[in-house]
């Protein structure tokens, strides 16, 4: 994944690479339901409103009123909508300019379905909704036990004091 950014004395637009472990963080968002920040409809003239979805295949976020004309058209029945999110750029496969709509569980990366075809090809990959929903029961298990190691802490600690 590259970034352009303009060379600082003569202007011109160099590419630079995005160091892996900046791009792992970038996945990781991608994998996150939804962002700290309001995302605001992009068809909306006036008063922008909230968005509730964004479209991969259309790479633009719709509030409610602009969804249903959207999920009306029969050309846009079958695009992928997500929860609305901020950088939609970062749903969308830098090679290809698809939707990452899976997970893969070799190299702990997003990929499209162009990825899977090739150089994925025989990598273990599964729905990116699947690998989220692991990724956050995960989560909450840790969480879980973190709080309880913390209640056994804290109680053996006053166990220590009365006695």
């Amino acid at each position: 994944m590259s970034q352009k950014r303009p060379h600082p004395t003569t202007g011109e637009e160099k590419v630079k690479k995005k160091k892996p472990e900046e791009e792992k963080k970038q996945q990781d968002k991608a994998m996150a339901s939804s962002s700290d920040h309001p995302v605001f409809c992009d068809i909306c003239d006036e008063g922008k409103e909230k968005a509730v979805k964004s479209c991969l295949m259309c790479h633009i976020s719709y509030c409610e009123t602009h969804l249903e004309k959207h999920r009306s058209n029969p050309h846009q029945k079958k695009h992928k909508l997500i929860n609305a999110v901020e950088n939609l750029q970062d749903y969308i496969c830098q090679k290809h300019g698809r939707p990452m709509e899976r997970f893969c569980r070799d190299d702990q990366t997003c990929v499209c379905l162009s990825c899977t075809e090739g150089e994925h090809r025989t990598h273990n990959t599964v729905p990116l909704e699947e690998e989220s929903q692991k990724k956050k029961v995960k989560k909450f298990k840790l969480n879980t036990l973190t709080k309880l190691y913390n209640l056994i802490r804290k109680t053996n600690w006053l166990l220590l004091v009365i006695f």
